[in-house]
């Protein structure tokens, strides 16, 4: 019996293939770092879609006397803030920044009302 070589670093795929939170399939290109980052448990797969990804100029990760009006605006409107809200708040208090439209602060409020 024959077998195949094992996949090296540079023999991995160029693309990732994932599902959008609405269920569509999405190939999107990427590299060996790209996949094994996903594979590794890094970067959720609704991350691609996130909105924040097009708005590096806001504060994502405020001190306390930062406004945050305009990241949550950029949430409120995002494909994807359920999941990113789910996955926040699934992370524990550890947890900085804004993430779902939530500070840090409103994560843990909604925590100790669940």
């Amino acid at each position: 019996m024959k077998t195949s070589p094992r996949p090296t670093v540079d023999t991995m795929p160029t693309s990732i293939t994932y599902s959008t939170a609405d269920g569509i399939d999405r190939n999107e290109p990427g590299g060996a770092a790209d996949l094994l980052d996903l594979l590794a448990g890094g970067r959720p797969a609704w991350h691609r879609d996130a909105s924040c990804l097009e708005h590096p100029e806001l504060s994502w990760f405020p001190d306390k006397a930062d406004d945050t009006t305009a990241a949550k605006a950029v949430c409120s409107g995002c494909l994807v803030v359920a999941e990113c809200r789910t996955w926040a708040l699934a992370q524990g208090p550890a947890l900085v920044g804004i993430w779902g439209g939530l500070s840090a602060r409103a994560r843990l409020q909604r925590r100790r009302a669940a």
